[in-house]
């Protein structure tokens, strides 16, 4: 039995050989001229199993990983707000408004736009040098960049940097930009690499990526109910991000010496089985013959996911974090202290989760109706006006519709549960219409265009925030 049955895979989703569905009426997918794998020298009796699902929870610790850390620099924004406050007045009152500085002001957007520009045009460059650059050296080159930073800004935790911030302000939005940009190469890589595997084990990575959000969220609440300083909770953060990097290391490095991944990553390159490495990256074919043949297979897959989280970031966070109860009482324990995290960050984390699980049973629409997926995830811009007719503040244009906590919760985890499951369908569904040789490069264009979709909704965010 397979291992993708095992995993609790449908029949229609039963992987081949190697990860993806031979050509077939079936699937809609019969301009895919060649097999899969044409060239392997074993067959399916032949594929070790993966022991205790050890390579499957591999994948799913890697998708963590690669949205942990921008997940943790947004759970410490009162951190942030902390270390940038106006100095001249008591610590415990930093998040004044009325005493507001222009550090304080900026660093959001300072973030957002860097991280957004080094996270895609990483992403971007990985998709391009594929085929140059060794996977081992990206997932390796990367990790180590993000542990090293991740160090540097757990260390910043513990400094007094009052007289200092401008200097903090700067090293702190370069570090995270460029921990940003290696992740992004960390993301492009581990879904290209996932696509070599069983389709299940892209699902691990997707779902990966919901549980480093759901885990962000959690620390955030235990965070506010231990009453823990923010100096303290950063540093916890910051701290795991860390740990979590330095075990993902461990855990790609093992993926070479357990029999399962090494015969996933095993290629045959003029009838020599190689490990994937540089010799493997040597194709005659040029570079557009190359990608114009995959686009011209994925593109509507492509296209799917970018509006999917182009729709998700116009809404999340910006949107849904300002949401306030309609009963909200300053000071008061539910309203004030826990509606937002729980609400806006816990509930969407949880629905995302809950819609990526829900690809492991229900495969509808199937690949073959591609349109009716592009509609459906089209369909979801009503989330928009949905979330912004709700009790978002400040507002000064529009007035509230949906004047009961009821609507925002019902709006916030469809949202998430509509992200988790047609950003996962299309995911899985675009290295199955390639070959095995071009899976690896569909799946990082693939994260390219998921990231596109992250920088076109960040930046519609802002545009929405100023119509409410």
């Amino acid at each position: 039995m397979e291992i993708s049955q095992k995993i609790g895979s449908s029949s229609e989703d039963e992987p081949t050989e190697c990860n993806v569905l031979l050509a077939s009426s079936e699937h809609g997918v019969s301009s895919v001229k060649h097999p899969i794998v044409p060239d392997r020298e074993t067959n399916l009796g032949d594929i070790p199993e993966d022991r205790f699902y050890g390579v499957y929870f591999i994948f799913l610790f890697l998708g963590m990983a690669s949205l942990l850390p921008w997940n943790f620099f947004i759970t410490a924004k009162s951190y942030f707000q902390f270390k940038l406050r106006n100095t001249s007045i008591p610590a415990s009152e930093f998040n004044d408004p009325d005493e507001e500085t222009n550090l304080q002001i900026l660093f959001e957007s300072y973030l957002a736009t860097s991280s957004t520009i080094t996270n895609l045009t990483c992403v971007f460059l990985t998709a391009i040098f594929v085929r140059k650059i060794p996977l081992k050296v990206r997932m390796i080159a990367s990790l180590c960049l993000v542990i090293c930073l991740f160090g540097l800004t757990s260390v910043l935790v513990k400094l007094d940097s009052n007289n200092w911030q401008k200097t903090f302000f700067i090293v702190t939005i370069a570090s995270a930009a460029v921990i940003n940009g290696g992740t992004a190469i960390l993301t492009g890589s581990i879904f290209g690499f996932s696509c070599r595997f069983p389709r299940s084990y892209t699902q691990a990575c997707m779902m990966g990526q919901a549980i480093g959000g759901t885990f962000a969220a959690v620390a955030g609440i235990l965070a506010l109910a231990g009453g823990s300083s923010v100096i303290d909770s950063a540093f916890g953060y910051f701290l795991t991000a860390t740990v979590i990097s330095v075990v993902s290391l461990l855990a790609y490095i093992l993926l070479y010496y357990l029999p399962f991944s090494k015969y996933h990553m095993t290629e045959v390159v003029s009838g020599v089985k190689s490990i994937n490495n540089d010799e493997s990256h040597t194709v005659p074919q040029g570079h557009c013959e190359f990608y114009g043949e995959i686009i011209k297979q994925i593109w509507k897959q492509g296209v799917c996911v970018c509006i999917v989280f182009t729709i998700t970031l116009a809404c999340f966070p910006a949107v849904s974090a300002s949401i306030r109860s309609v009963t909200y009482v300053k000071g008061d324990s539910w309203t004030d202290k826990y509606f937002t995290p729980v609400i806006c960050f816990l509930l969407f984390n949880l629905g995302d989760w809950v819609g990526r699980t829900a690809t492991s049973w229900i495969s509808l629409p199937s690949d073959r109706h591609s349109y009716i997926m592009l509609l459906l995830c089209c369909l979801r811009v009503a989330f928009i006006p949905l979330l912004m007719f709700c009790n978002a503040e400040p507002r000064s244009h529009l007035n509230v519709v949906f004047d009961h906590d009821a609507w925002p919760i019902t709006f916030i985890l469809l949202l998430g549960l509509t992200n988790g499951y047609f950003g996962t369908r299309v995911m899985i569904y675009a290295p199955q219409r390639v070959t095995w040789g071009q899976a690896e490069a569909a799946g990082v264009i693939m994260a390219f265009m998921l990231t596109l979709g992250l920088a076109l909704g960040s930046g519609l965010s802002f545009l929405i925030v100023k119509l409410l």
